[in-house]
């Protein structure tokens, strides 16, 4: 399973799966997750996965830099 993280909010990380935003407590995430980060469910822990947000990111800024040409 994966999902987009959307920040944190006390002892919760809110991350969007499918288009829902779930509450995931902060236990179940790695301790280097920041939002914006691209997560996958791994072994009861959710995981930042660097090449998809990577991709994502880029994905992101050449749509940006689309908008503003």
């Amino acid at each position: 399973m994966k999902g987009i993280v959307e920040g944190f909010e006390g002892s919760f990380c809110r991350i969007e799966i499918q288009g829902d935003v779930k509450d995931v407590p902060r236990e179940q995430v790695e301790g280097h997750v920041r939002a914006g980060d691209v997560v996958e469910f791994r072994q009861g822990k959710w995981t930042a996965n660097p090449k998809l947000t990577q991709e994502r990111t880029d994905t992101i800024k050449k749509k940006m830099d689309n908008v503003w040409e």
